[in-house]
């Protein structure tokens, strides 16, 4: 089994895209990233307008959520267990135009073509077992 972390916020980036003004506040936006499992690296996968980022940082995948939560208006973090994509069952699957929803649920390998909005992510994420992460103020983590 592979955990990620899933983050939902209202973007990292600026200028906000028209359409965010129809989504829920707080799921406006989702990421998603885990440790390499080499070192002490973390990956992260982000989807951004046109363009699809991968990104590896050299810190352990617990600071780096740490630091996305306090950063970078996350208001909902989860931490889901899916399984190794070599272990699952290899599918064929036409995606829907790519989003930072669709990149995450490739990602994680989840095949729900209803699921185009954060907030129904989160929910389905919650209904497989996900769990919250808790968030920190910054005075917590000093």
């Amino acid at each position: 089994m592979q955990e990620w972390f899933v983050l939902f916020g209202d973007g990292f980036s600026m200028p906000r895209p028209w359409w965010y003004r129809f989504l829920a506040p707080g799921y406006r936006h989702v990421i998603a990233m885990r440790g390499n499992g080499v070192g002490w690296s973390t990956i992260i996968i982000e989807h951004v307008g046109s363009r699809m980022i991968v990104d590896v940082r050299p810190d352990p995948v617990d600071e780096v959520v740490l630091w996305y939560m306090q950063h970078n208006r996350i208001t909902h973090a989860l931490k889901v267990r899916v399984p190794n994509p070599d272990d699952a069952p290899p599918v064929a699957l036409l995606r829907p135009p790519m989003t930072c929803v669709e990149a995450v649920k490739a990602v994680l390998g989840l095949s729900a073509p209803r699921i185009i909005f954060p907030r129904q992510l989160a929910h389905r994420l919650r209904a497989m077992g996900a769990w919250e992460v808790p968030t920190l103020s910054l005075s917590d983590a000093a």
